[in-house]
């Protein structure tokens, strides 16, 4: 039987380059590592949910404070308010 010795001190059957399965040894590693952080990613870029902005004016193009704006799922007949800001600006986070 062949054993090898690397630089490390690691003793390596077959006399196969140890450099060789260490480079190897490291590419699969590294490609395993990848996988484990980009598929749950993957899966969290699949949610349905945003964020509804917009403003209030009125004919002359001026602000709407204080205005009451309702957003209504169409799937679920569920409705959701927000009020304008001093600018007229309304928000609506985690969208449906």
């Amino acid at each position: 039987m062949l054993l090898a010795r690397d630089h490390f001190g690691i003793l390596a059957r077959g006399g196969q380059d140890m450099s060789s399965r260490l480079h190897w040894a490291l590419v699969v590693t590294g490609i395993l590592a990848l996988l484990i952080v980009a598929l749950p990613s993957a899966s969290w870029a699949q949610a349905v949910k945003g964020t509804l902005l917009g403003s209030v004016t009125d004919t002359q193009g001026e602000a709407v404070p204080g205005a009451t704006v309702t957003m209504t799922e169409t799937g679920t007949n569920s409705a959701r308010t927000a009020q304008t800001n001093t600018s007229g600006n309304y928000v609506f986070s985690n969208a449906k």
